[in-house]
């Protein structure tokens, strides 16, 4: 016998009584073929606080998001339950209902919804969301909708196979497992699966070493020696904005967001001090100290000079400025021409800065230092970061003393 699909809603007060707080329940009712089931959310609340019109919690509810929240999850877990029980069985019955409730781990069975869900929750920067939506889609691509318990060796092993089969990189490869094994791990800390269900704890990650280039203090001088025209101060701007990265260390999204207010002037010269954005760290940047051109002055507090120095009296009237705000894919765009135009022939990103900065400092500064300028956690990190050629090796090894 074939049942319909069950139809859900929010049911508040239906007994109509007030508890001695003067609040009542809202549960879910689920009807199907003339029978009707009602499962308490243990949310009670007074009536000044329910919308009947759109069956959720008033915004006047000071925990009105988080209970909103918690009542849609209720109704999704017996949703998806009889989603999956109907692609197991072909059949439900709103009489099997009650089994989704009384599960006591798993609060849902959806690892897709959930891993959606999640996305939309949290605090990540859209672009990171982006590229967590694409692990996603080709998980989708694979299997439309994941149930917990679809996650096991046997699945990792699939999407795999068929990842290979897209001839990405290995790395490639290796961020779509990443970003997938951060979700279970994520669903195992909700209970959603137990531990040992984990179907990374067999599955072993292989990747290759990326290509990291970096810049060298000659092709940073080709760089600088460029030419533009008048209808090229984009092109002219871009090209500081990268120098400002190889020759500071600072993230893209920091360079981005410079303004006089994080800058002082003294007879030294130039003093960068703020947070930085990625860590919350607080920085501070002696520029004067930075990449010495021949007469000696820094080549970074130039070029800060240049674009700043003219907005202090503004920023200290009251406005609101943002000089080197640039977008990263035009940004790119511009520093393939700009390669191009200084005989460079590697592959020129906004990547590159960081990179170029800690390997020509890791051959002038102890290690610890270069890790603290870079603001990493880990010597490992910093490690990453220095592409040392065979040239600087030698350089190095000429400088030891021997005897």
């Amino acid at each position: 016998m074939a049942y319909k699909k069950i139809s859900f809603a929010f049911v508040f007060n239906r007994k109509n009584v007030l508890d001695d707080k003067g609040r009542a329940l809202v549960q879910i009712k689920a009807y199907q073929e003339g029978k009707n089931r009602y499962f308490s959310t243990e949310v009670y609340l007074e009536p000044k606080h329910w919308d009947e019109r759109n069956k959720r919690v008033k915004p006047a509810h000071p925990q009105a998001h988080e209970l909103n929240k918690s009542l849609q999850r209720q109704r999704d877990v017996l949703e998806e339950y009889e989603i999956k029980m109907m692609a197991k069985n072909g059949r439900f019955s709103i009489d099997q209902l009650k089994a989704a409730k009384e599960q006591p781990a798993q609060t849902e069975v959806d690892f897709t919804a959930f891993w959606e869900r999640e996305i939309e929750a949290h605090s990540m920067k859209e672009v990171s969301k982006r590229a967590v939506r694409q692990t996603l889609n080709k998980i989708r691509e694979m299997q439309k909708q994941v149930f917990f318990d679809d996650l096991t060796f046997a699945f990792i092993q699939e999407f795999d196979r068929r990842l290979r089969k897209q001839a990405l990189s290995l790395n490639t490869i290796n961020k779509h497992h990443k970003r997938l094994k951060t979700f279970i791990s994520l669903a195992v800390k909700y209970g959603h699966l137990k531990p040992e269900q984990n179907p990374y704890g067999r599955f072993i990650l292989k990747g290759e070493e990326p290509e990291r280039p970096c810049l060298s203090e000659e092709e940073l001088e080709r760089l600088e020696r460029l030419t533009f025209s008048a209808d090229e101060k984009h092109l002219e701007r871009h090209r500081d904005f990268l120098l400002l990265q190889c020759y500071t260390g600072l993230r893209f999204s920091d360079v981005a967001h410079l303004t006089p207010s994080k800058m002082s002037w003294s007879s030294e010269g130039i003093t960068l001090h703020f947070k930085a954005g990625k860590t919350g760290k607080p920085l501070i940047c002696p520029l004067y100290l930075f990449f010495p051109d021949a007469e000696g002055n820094s080549r970074p507090g130039a070029i800060v000079e240049r674009y700043f120095r003219p907005l202090v009296a503004l920023e200290e009237a009251g406005a609101q400025l943002m000089p080197l705000k640039i977008e990263n894919q035009p940004l790119n765009r511009s520093l393939k021409i700009l390669a191009q135009r200084a005989g460079i022939s590697k592959r020129v990103s906004t990547h590159i800065g960081r990179r170029t900065f800690a390997t020509i400092m890791a051959t002038k500064v102890q290690a610890p230092v270069l890790q603290k300028l870079l603001q990493h956690s880990t010597p490992s990190m910093t490690n990453i970061y220095v592409q040392m050629s065979n040239k600087d090796i030698e350089n190095e090894l000429k400088k030891v003393a021997w005897k």
